[in-house]
């Protein structure tokens, strides 16, 4: 079977086009100053094969008086800084690139803790406390607008519980006896 899709940019086919996503993010509790970047060194994230082009450049969170840091794309590299990196910034540059990436990194600032895991997808922390506010949410609504049904609801759950519980002590009771 002939490959029937072909991916092109500016008119030049890629026989192994990837979407890169390179974030870089500083977790700590104090800026990382400029003057922190090892001989004025920037941050390398070698993706060992050619960027073709930026897509994508955020820099999160957007505050007024945050300096936006530095970065450039150099052949097969991200370079970011030298320049202030604010606590609890986050840089995420997402770019094309031919061939499969192979990620090499070298950070040039002095008295860090170096992590190359992938953070944690925030949606996973967030799916939770939605669901919790949409449940109270629609009980909050149907106490308001069905209050006599809703006293039936909770008497019927409160004694589904209670015989619950009745039949746990008569069972613990049955044990010792």
């Amino acid at each position: 079977m002939k490959n029937e899709l072909e991916v092109r940019h500016e008119g030049r086919p890629l026989s192994q086009p990837y979407i890169v996503t390179v974030m870089v993010v500083s977790k700590g509790r104090k800026d990382i100053s400029s003057a922190s970047f090892d001989g004025g060194q920037p941050i390398v994230v070698n993706l060992g094969v050619p960027i073709i082009q930026e897509l994508r450049f955020d820099a999160a969170p957007e505050s007024r008086g945050v300096p936006v840091p530095k970065v450039v794309i150099d052949g097969t590299r991200v370079l970011v800084g030298p320049s202030m990196l604010a606590k609890r910034h986050t840089l995420t540059i997402t770019a094309l690139v031919e061939g499969e990436p192979s990620l090499s990194s070298e950070i040039p600032i002095l008295d860090i803790r170096r992590s190359d895991k992938p953070p944690t997808p925030a949606i996973r922390l967030e799916a939770p406390k939605a669901l919790v506010l949409a449940s109270t949410t629609l009980i909050i609504f149907y106490i308001i607008t069905q209050p006599k049904e809703a006293a039936a609801a909770a008497e019927a759950i409160l004694a589904f519980l209670r015989s619950g519980a009745e039949a746990i002590i008569a069972y613990v009771r049955d044990l010792f006896d």
